[in-house]
This record gives C-alpha cells, sequence and structure tokens, in this order.
C-alpha cells in the first residue's frame, strides 16, 4: 500500500486486527478511507503491503496513510473488501489509528464481526452510541435483522419442540 512514499510523507498509521477465529483470515482485497470531523474523507487506500500475505488469522498489519492537506482529526473510519480469492471471509477484531505527530494519540474502532463483500461499513471511534443517535440507522437495521434471523427459533420435526 502506498509504497515508501507513503512511510515517509504519511500522517496516520493504520493497524488492522485480524480475528483469531476459525476462517478469520481474508486473501480479499481491503480498502479504507477516514473521515475526518468536518466531513473531509481521504481516497479509498488498498490495505496491502508488498509482498506480504495480509490479512491473515490473529494478524496486525500496519499501513501508512498519505498526508492529506485541510484534513483534520479523524472521526470516523469506512471500510469494505471485495470476494476475490478462495478464502475471502474475514474477521476484523479491531482497527488502531495513531498520529504520527502526536505521542500516545491512538484512537480505536472495535469492529468485532464478520466484513461481507462489497459492502461499506462505516464505524465511528469506540463504535458506540443510542440507536437514537445513531448516524448510520441503516446499517444499524440491516445489522439488527441479521442477528434476529441468525437467533430465530425453528421447528425442524413437525409437532416437535422449537429449537
Amino acid at each position: 500500500m502506498g509504497g515508501a512514499m507513503a512511510r515517509i510523507t504519511g500522517e496516520h498509521i493504520v493497524y488492522v486486527r485480524t480475528g483469531d477465529r476459525k476462517g478469520a483470515g481474508t486473501d480479499a482485497n481491503v480498502f479504507l478511507i477516514l473521515h475526518d470531523e468536518e466531513g473531509n474523507k481521504t481516497p479509498a487506500i488498498k490495505l496491502n503491503s508488498f509482498l506480504r500475505n495480509d490479512h491473515e488469522r490473529g494478524d496486525t498489519g500496519s499501513y501508512y496513510f498519505p498526508k492529506k492537506e485541510g484534513f483534520g482529526r479523524v472521526s470516523k473510519i469506512e471500510m469494505w473488501r471485495d470476494a476475490f480469492g478462495l478464502a475471502d471471509d474475514w474477521f476484523v477484531d479491531r482497527v488502531t489509528l495513531e498520529y504520527r505527530k502526536e505521542k500516545n494519540s491512538k484512537i480505536y474502532f472495535p469492529i468485532n464481526r464478520w466484513i461481507k463483500p462489497n459492502k461499506r461499513y462505516i464505524f465511528k471511534i469506540y463504535d458506540c452510541s443510542l440507536p437514537q443517535e445513531d448516524e448510520h440507522q441503516q446499517q444499524r437495521s440491516e445489522e439488527l435483522a441479521e442477528k434476529k434471523q441468525l437467533y430465530e427459533y425453528t421447528r425442524n420435526i413437525e409437532g416437535g419442540p422449537v429449537q
């Protein structure tokens, strides 16, 4: 991602931690956009290190974001992946963002979920808000509907108990 020039001029370092679950790693292409408090955003960056197998189970990858003029403090991230490769499922534990100009300036985005292909996810810092104050109601509704379906009781045998 970005090459040597991004390492020199990069203002942010993004650490992406893949979960330690079975099948958590991915061979898919992963992309990330940073959003600041004023509504500005960076171009989409492909999170890929040269000659390295990124996003493997339990692995933490680090990626440098090139400096963008007029870009403020990061308030949220936008992340997605494609369906490339045989093992494209991906469970993300967390994303950590570090400002290179300030010491001890890490902010955390707890993801703790499977990332579906070609679906853009938006995460706020610490990813916590009340339902009525959530800026991304559509994403929240879709995730709740998936959870309802996952935990729905079924009756597998006619006249038998629900499971």
